[in-house]
């Protein structure tokens, strides 16, 4: 089955997200009584929709995300995988990085870390440090699935927010890692990619939120 046979699913991301300190000095601002919290704030459901996954040929590749607009880890992931010619040095990669990857705790391979649609079980786990990056954390009961699980939690851990939502999945394509994964595995990657992205913009949702009930309450 080719690449260009593969069907995903994307999260549609917002091209910009305001920092909580711009958001605070506009609420600061702003007349708060105006707003009046009846019922519990909720946040619509992200859009989705359905994209081809694009085939790695010339033709195809100008409509690829820049490498230069990836984040920097996983810049260096994407050449050195380049680097690497046959599929199964870029397998045993895989099964380097999966072997290297830190256990998640138990307490965090909940249903709503567990990601859908993968051969193999795995769990995504999203925090922000203190400097309000998202950092990430993955496990899987496959070699393999943890190798592709901890070639994104170092490609996209420590970066903010925004410069994870703005990692465009095609970027598979310049990792050329179709030949040596079956389909149903690399929708499972793409998979991965699409939780961490929805948990990193949950937890600026979440922050902001918290920032907002704390300005209403000054």
């Amino acid at each position: 089955m080719s690449s260009t046979s593969l069907r995903i699913l994307t999260t549609k991301i917002p091209n910009s997200l305001p920092s909580t300190k711009a958001v605070a000095s506009s609420l600061k601002s702003t007349n708060l009584s105006f707003f009046i919290f009846s019922k519990p704030v909720s946040f619509q459901r992200i859009p989705t929709k359905t994209q081809p996954l694009l085939a790695s040929s010339p033709s195809s590749s100008m409509s690829l995300q820049p490498i230069e607009e990836l984040p920097p880890k996983l810049q260096e992931i994407i050449k050195l995988f380049q680097s690497v010619q046959e599929p199964k040095a870029k397998y045993e990669q895989l099964l380097f990085y999966g072997k290297n990857l830190k256990p998640l705790d138990s307490e965090f391979k909940t249903r709503e870390n567990k990601v859908e649609g993968c051969v193999s079980q795995v769990w995504v786990r999203a925090y922000l440090d203190l400097e309000k990056n998202v950092v990430f954390e993955a496990d899987s009961d496959s070699v393999l699935t943890k190798g592709l699980a901890a070639l994104l939690v170092q490609g996209l851990s420590g970066r903010p927010v925004e410069e994870v939502l703005r990692v465009s999945p095609d970027f598979i394509v310049l990792l050329g890692l179709q030949q040596s994964l079956t389909p149903s595995r690399n929708n499972g990657f793409l998979n991965m990619l699409k939780l961490m992205q929805k948990k990193a913009l949950g937890l600026y949702l979440e922050a902001l939120k918290l920032l907002v009930t704390i300005l209403l309450r000054a």
